[in-house]
């Protein structure tokens, strides 16, 4: 699912559920505080395997905001965050793909070396760098040119 569909989704579902539960706050541009509240949650939702499963989750968040809310106007964009965060910690961690919010130093190094950038010398030499190249992130012909660039610049690796 690509990021057009995904805000399709949330759009539909905060017209549906949210606009039809709650009241735009006095003073506040309608259409500013729902583009808020869809980009808040599609950034706090990782990625999910199929819709049903992103439509569950804004389904659970909707019925978590309207048992914490306190007023029938529609809640802050953090609360729509939270609510979202805290569904999500319910799922099982198979029904959500959390893999892109670990950090992974071969994918960082590998990244930095395709840049020319500074990476620290385990990388270039011994065991981590034939992980490295295991991983297929980079080729020997990556790592030839890295250190060329280098001794060109007359850096250390």
């Amino acid at each position: 699912m690509n990021y057009e569909q995904r805000i399709a989704i949330i759009k539909d579902w905060f017209k549906s559920d949210i606009a039809t539960r709650f009241t735009v706050p006095s003073g506040v541009d309608p259409k500013v505080m729902a583009s808020d509240c869809i980009e808040i949650l599609n950034s706090c939702i990782p990625p999910v395997k199929d819709i049903e499963r992103l439509k569950y989750i804004l389904t659970e968040t909707q019925k978590l905001l309207v048992r914490t809310s306190r007023t029938r106007t529609i809640p802050i964009a953090k609360d729509f965050s939270t609510a979202a965060t805290e569904v999500i910690k319910r799922l099982e961690p198979d029904q959500v793909n959390t893999s892109l919010h670990k950090l992974d130093p071969l994918a960082i190094a590998a990244k930095r070396i395709k840049a020319r950038e500074p990476v620290g010398e385990s990388y270039l030499k011994g065991e981590l760098l034939k992980v490295l190249l295991g991983t297929k992130l980079v080729s020997e012909l990556d790592i030839a040119a890295y250190k060329q660039h280098n001794e060109e610049k007359n850096q250390p690796f």
